[in-house]
């Protein structure tokens, strides 16, 4: 199940011009080890929710947006020197 998430927030990320490897985790909704416990209810709907979005992303493309502005779970640390991308 964690493969398939960390894939799911990987491609939902892309779509919003952030690019991250496998093992690139530690952080927001990545932030679980293998042998941690499965993912809490709530989490599940954030996955069914970013999973359903990801799925007609040109028709969704406003929503992916807006939903990625306002989770704090999908910004990269600032560790990383990332800075959020200007769509503007």
């Amino acid at each position: 199940m964690r493969f398939i998430w960390g894939n799911v927030v990987r491609d939902f990320l892309a779509l919003n011009k952030v690019e991250i490897l496998p093992w690139d985790s530690g952080w927001g909704f990545l932030d679980k080890k293998l042998n941690d416990p499965l993912f809490s209810k709530k989490n599940y709907e954030l996955f069914d929710n970013i999973a359903h979005l990801t799925l007609n992303s040109y028709e969704k493309f406003n929503e992916i947006r807006a939903f990625y502005e306002k989770e704090p779970k999908l910004r990269i640390t600032s560790e990383w020197g990332y800075s959020t991308p200007n769509y503007k």
